[in-house]
């Protein structure tokens, strides 16, 4: 039998795809796929938007 994990793709890098994939990790293999490089955590978009933070 095979120790290899089996390999997951989730489509979509948005909180829920972060979220499964986060949780998947521990018994899988996980790959997310995304047009955007980057996820900007939700409750901190009043920094962007403030410009206290940048990308």
């Amino acid at each position: 039998m095979s120790s290899s994990k089996s390999h997951v793709v989730i489509v979509g890098g948005n909180f829920a795809g972060l979220v499964a994939a986060s949780r998947l990790a521990r018994r899988f293999d996980v790959t997310v796929v995304d047009p955007r490089a980057d996820f900007e955590w939700t409750p901190n978009i009043h920094e962007l938007i403030s410009g206290v933070k940048s990308r």
